[in-house]
């Protein structure tokens, strides 16, 4: 055999072998396939809203997908922030997920004493959903567009009701926006 053959085939093998031994003991520490336990899904909305709905669904799915139960635990109140400390105060083990809004990331600006940082104390998974913002009114109000719809209200003694899930929301700020934009009263 050829010397240089040998000493080829020889560090091949020292290499092998040392790959082995080197990492059979970090295979052996692997932890069981998650989920080994429930998951608890944390929507900071009250049940049967569009993101309590998404929520469920995706439950569904995963729990379907891992075969392990995902639990939707609705923790309303406060423009979410409820719900999002729940989560922050959670263990950081994979076992607590949180289906939020974009209100989620306003918070610190409309809420300067949280007990959680919004950025800092959660790690983003992916984008779960996109919902448009619809403006719409009842049938009663005699606007056919949005130029219409302002100069009725604005023609209105006490203004205008906005309906919105709650203070902080969405949708909320864009009906404030919408406000600040066309000069006119409305209550939310």
């Amino acid at each position: 055999m050829h010397p240089r053959r040998f000493s080829l085939r020889l560090l091949m093998a020292a290499i092998g072998c040392t790959a082995l031994t080197t990492f059979t003991p970090v295979w052996a520490q692997q932890p069981a396939s998650y989920p080994t336990k429930p998951v608890r899904m944390v929507v900071p909305y009250p049940p049967g809203g569009a993101t309590d709905v998404i929520g469920r669904m995706i439950a569904d799915k995963l729990g379907t997908q891992w075969g392990q139960a995902v639990v939707v635990d609705n923790r309303a109140g406060a423009g979410t922030t409820v719900g999002a400390e729940n989560v922050a105060k959670s263990a950081p083990d994979g076992y607590t997920l949180f289906e939020t809004t974009a209100t989620h990331t306003v918070s610190a600006s409309l809420y300067p004493k949280l007990n959680y940082d919004p950025i800092k104390d959660f790690t983003p998974i992916t984008l779960t959903a996109t919902i448009p913002l619809v403006l719409v009114t009842t049938p009663k109000i005699p606007a056919k567009n949005l130029d219409e719809l302002v100069k009725w209200i604005k023609t209105q003694p006490g203004g205008a009701s906005v309906g919105s899930p709650g203070n902080g929301s969405v949708q909320h700020l864009t009906g404030e926006l919408f406000k600040m934009k066309s000069g006119f009263r409305c209550f939310p």
